[in-house]
């Protein structure tokens, strides 16, 4: 089974915000200083890189459940936490006849089911791919505990990682509701949040590959190689540190 990567999906999702960037240079030149009338695109650019977030999210989670129910030839083989919610999510329906869809090779087909329903709680119903949120879903779909725990990276803990993530979540939403933001959005925001979930991307891809290897003895994915960012974003990512190099925002 050829299982895309979501990472690479992810890149190329990234690669339409820094088109906006580099409208931004286009417009404006690459001189030293504030640029005025242009701070919509470094909204739109937060809105994007939110969507980007949320769509690889998504993506991570569906395809490391399929994989692991692919793999495994009974139900007992799947994690207590993943049966357990099935079994939940079973339970609430009146249908007194509803345990008979596990039947045969009906446990695949309810699994699936399953699924939609957790992306639905978690995802698709508020569209806030935010921590509470993505620790749930990742819970619910494979039985990883607190997947948010896994985000640090040097002299960064996963608290401060977790701080900075629900700031842009929460400068979306004000956005995206509202069109005006608390304070200015400035190009040098739309870096950081770029590189905090690139770097996001990474620690979840290797945490989910990790666990669903414990489970069926296979990795989901091949290894990320570490230019990847640069082959697939290299001439999008030279014009943006023009302009973050010159100083303009």
């Amino acid at each position: 089974m050829n299982t895309p990567n979501p990472v690479v999906n992810l890149l190329y999702n990234i690669r339409e915000v820094y088109h906006l960037i580099e409208f931004h240079v286009e417009k404006t030149g690459i001189k030293p200083g504030r640029r005025y009338n242009v701070e919509i695109l470094n909204k739109s650019a937060i809105v994007l890189m939110t969507a980007c977030w949320e769509a690889y999210i998504e993506d991570v989670a569906t395809q490391s459940f399929l994989f692991l129910i692919n793999k495994v030839t009974t139900p007992e083989q799947l994690p207590a936490g993943i049966r357990k919610g099935v079994a939940d999510m079973i339970n609430k329906e009146k249908h007194e006849l509803a345990m008979w869809k596990l039947a045969a090779e009906g446990w695949k087909s309810t699994l699936i089911a399953y699924k939609g329903e957790m992306l639905g709680n978690y995802l698709h119903k508020f569209h806030t791919p935010n921590i509470d949120n993505i620790d749930k879903l990742f819970k619910s779909l494979l039985d990883i505990d607190c997947i948010s725990k896994k985000w640090s990276w040097h002299r960064m803990p996963s608290t401060k990682i977790k701080e900075r993530l629900d700031k842009y979540i929460t400068l979306r939403g004000s956005i995206a509701h509202r069109v005006a933001a608390n304070k200015a959005v400035l190009k040098r925001d739309v870096h950081d949040y770029i590189w905090l979930i690139w770097n996001l991307s990474l620690k979840t891809h290797n945490a989910v590959s990790l666990h669903v290897e414990k489970i069926v003895g296979e990795l989901p994915w091949g290894r990320i190689r570490g230019d990847i960012f640069k082959r697939i974003l290299g001439a999008s990512v030279r014009i943006a540190k023009i302009g973050t190099a010159t100083g303009f925002q």
